[in-house]
């Protein structure tokens, strides 16, 4: 490239177009000669154009600055929605588990795996916990259901009917946590019973729910159906109207008829057996009627053919017996027992009514405490009250020919 000219001020201005340039391009049109000043100063001179950014530079800067921390905020901001974010999947799983997340923690690999439910099902269904009657449908819901995803193949050939539930056969506890009254009339007490009737391996079973008189008689049938039951917390209802009166003769009775291998009972307000109907106390104190069923003597009178008697066996005896708030004399409490003086380890009476005194309490721990290891006895200040001695009484000393479990009405007297 050529270096380039000075221009002269005797030139004029704008430079005049040359030959050369104006045969090159004839078609190109001739550029606008504008009139030259007669003199130079006649041209003001030039002004310095006001730029306000030059004075906010500064300014500028700042504010590039103040974005920067507000860049800073907006990022903060995008880790605050990420929270927000983990607040409403939080928010989701309260959706999916209103009552709260499962109690088993493999109770969700349900979901993913199936060769794994066919492996652990036998643990997730061994105990199940019910809080209201909202599961307990929904659990009955799949129980009752004719294909589930428990069923396989060794199953079927077994049962090719399918008419045997096997999710109901594996469970071995259930608790019943809801809250509330529960009777045929206000709901709740048919899927509980439905439930139990099904699960007919039942070992443990604990119902806290309050019950109303009018689901006595189906409950009733109900717990005879469990002939496999070891372990009961059961208890009076609460309602001051039409309760549910769990007395001394019905639970005899179940021990008796329907539960040979109950080794723990929980009865909270156990009542005496003058809370419920007269037929009921005629069966508890009928001890003939109870040893010829167990001896098989009736087989003569029914032509050899097996008795009930014949096919239930004797109870093995309570091994752990709580009574909280009991209402019962000493007398029926001991025919709880009666076939617990070997057994029992662990006896704990909480706040007895008036109707167990002290000599009855005596009697109990002579006859069938001889194999205690665990004691609990919370009695009131007012429960059977004494008169201050005036003399310091001996201890009772144990006769040489004293037996255990078989005390003397002397024994039970000097005891209490």
């Amino acid at each position: 490239m050529p270096p380039l000219e000075t221009i002269s001020d005797d030139e004029p201005f704008p430079p005049q177009a040359s030959t050369s340039a104006t045969n090159t391009a004839p078609n190109a049109p001739s550029p606008t000669v504008l009139p030259r000043s007669s003199s130079a100063d006649s041209m003001p001179p030039l002004e310095t154009i006001h730029d306000p950014g030059q004075e906010g530079d500064a300014e500028d800067e700042d504010d590039d600055d103040y974005e920067t921390e507000e860049d800073d905020e907006d990022d903060y901001d995008t880790y605050d929605d990420e929270d927000d974010y983990d607040e409403d999947e939080d928010s989701d799983d309260e959706a999916i588990y209103p009552d709260g997340l499962p109690l088993d923690p493999l109770l969700p690999l349900l979901y993913l795996s199936r060769p794994f439910l066919h492996t652990a099902r036998k643990k997730l269904y061994r105990r199940i916990n019910l809080v209201s009657v909202w599961q307990a449908s929904l659990l009955l819901r799949s129980l009752k259901a004719p294909q589930h995803a428990a069923r396989n193949a060794v199953e079927d050939s077994e049962d090719p009917d399918g008419d045997k539930n096997h999710l109901a056969h594996l469970v071995r506890s259930l608790n019943l946590d809801a809250r509330g009254d529960m009777s045929l009339g206000r709901g709740g007490a048919e899927v509980y019973f439905e439930l139990m009737n099904m699960c007919k391996n039942l070992e443990e079973i604990r119902i806290l729910p309050s019950l109303l008189k009018s689901a006595t008689k189906p409950f009733l049938a109900t717990l005879r159906s469990l002939t496999k039951l070891k372990k009961v917390d059961l208890a009076s209802g609460t309602d001051p109207e039409k309760p549910f009166v769990l007395t001394t003769a019905r639970v005899i009775r179940l021990m008796r008829e329907s539960w040979p291998e109950l080794e723990e009972l929980v009865a909270v307000g156990l009542k005496g057996s003058d809370f419920g109907p007269v037929s009921e106390q005629s069966i508890m104190w009928d001890e003939d009627l109870e040893d010829m069923l167990l001896e098989g003597n009736l087989k003569a009178m029914f032509g050899g053919s097996a008795t009930q008697g014949e096919k239930r066996s004797k109870p093995k005896g309570l091994k752990t017996l709580k009574l909280l708030d009991p209402d019962a004399y000493e007398d029926e409490l001991s025919l709880l027992l009666k076939h617990s003086a070997d057994t029992l380890i662990k006896l704990q009476i909480s706040r007895p009514s008036q109707e167990l005194s002290r000599w009855g309490l005596a009697s109990i721990f002579l006859n069938y405490g001889s194999n205690l290891t665990s004691v609990v006895l919370d009695c009131p200040g007012s429960w059977q009250p004494m008169a201050k001695p005036t003399i310091k009484r001996a201890f009772p000393c144990k006769r040489k020919d004293y037996k255990a479990g078989a005390p003397s009405d002397k024994d039970v007297s000097l005891v209490s």
